[in-house]
């Protein structure tokens, strides 16, 4: 049977509210709620993830994709931290290279302008730049994780074409804030 639409919409909802609904989080700081994030693995949610990105109608459809990466920003941002996330970063990194803008913008990074339009969306729902939060609160352990994704970075930045390097840039820079 074949998901429609509005049945991918209530899925990618339900995975962007599920890991804060289990870090007891309000969507507010998402960052600051890790008391409660030593269960939560990233890799129960990749099958769903996968299938819904590798769905031929979802290939057709930016803002399914879009969404997608926006749930996996409050899904990275509650992991527990324990897990290799390689699958993961290599998924992000897919979406980096995606051929709509806002899926790339997605996957890395949101800008301001992008919550003025979409308030219901908090500020830290950044995919891969979340990522590079969570680690830094892990000192030594997370330095080593995020100068793993740097060097991913820099490699994919001298591969890409320009408007992927915009989003690298973007992406990035954002880290930094």
């Amino acid at each position: 049977m074949e998901a429609t639409s509005l049945d991918k919409s209530l899925i990618i909802a339900k995975l962007s509210d599920l890991p804060c609904l289990l870090a007891y989080c309000d969507k507010s700081s998402c960052l600051s709620h890790t008391t409660n994030n030593e269960f939560i693995e990233v890799g129960f949610y990749l099958p769903v993830i996968s299938v819904l990105l590798n769905d031929p109608t979802t290939e057709s459809a930016p803002d399914v994709r879009r969404r997608i990466y926006s749930a996996l920003a409050f899904i990275l941002q509650h992991h527990s931290g324990k897990e290799d996330l390689e699958l993961v970063i290599n998924l992000l990194f897919s979406g980096l290279a995606d051929p709509d803008r806002s899926v790339k913008i997605s996957a890395g990074y949101v800008p301001f302008r992008w919550f003025l339009m979409h308030p219901e969306t908090p500020p830290s729902s950044r995919a891969l730049a979340g990522l590079v939060r969570f680690y830094a609160l892990d000192n030594k352990i997370g330095l080593g994780r995020a100068e793993s994704i740097f060097t991913k970075l820099y490699q994919f930045f001298e591969q890409s074409m320009n408007p992927i390097r915009e989003t690298l840039l973007i992406t990035v820079g954002s880290m930094a804030k």
